[in-house]
């Protein structure tokens, strides 16, 4: 039993690599591009309805929101764009403790 699921497991680690080093050389080919997140920027295409979604959450008092999705679909800015949005900022107690934004992501 145990040597079964230690073929399968060393299957799947074998199938990650093979994936890692395919987006690798994927990413030589063609670099991912750079998305300008300052203040300035307008939001990117496609994200739009999402950040009008988040900000009707707002309105619910909820008090924290996950952002869930595959590697690349704009997790992060979408989270930045929220954080700079001027309307989530005037709905938020910044000077309260329990109050706030943070924006956590791992890529």
């Amino acid at each position: 039993m145990q040597t079964e699921q230690t073929g399968k497991l060393d299957e799947l680690i074998g199938y990650e690599k093979e994936n890692l080093e395919l987006t690798r050389q994927i990413e030589r080919i063609l670099p991912k591009p750079e998305i300008e997140t300052s203040k300035a920027s307008p939001l990117p295409v496609g994200l739009g309805m999402p950040l009008k979604e988040l900000k009707k959450l707002l309105d619910d008092r909820v008090s924290r929101l996950v952002l869930i999705g595959p590697q690349g679909y704009g997790k992060t800015t979408l989270a930045k764009q929220f954080c700079q949005d001027e309307d989530v900022k005037a709905n938020l107690s910044i000077g309260e403790p329990s109050a706030g934004t943070t924006l956590v992501s791992k890529t």
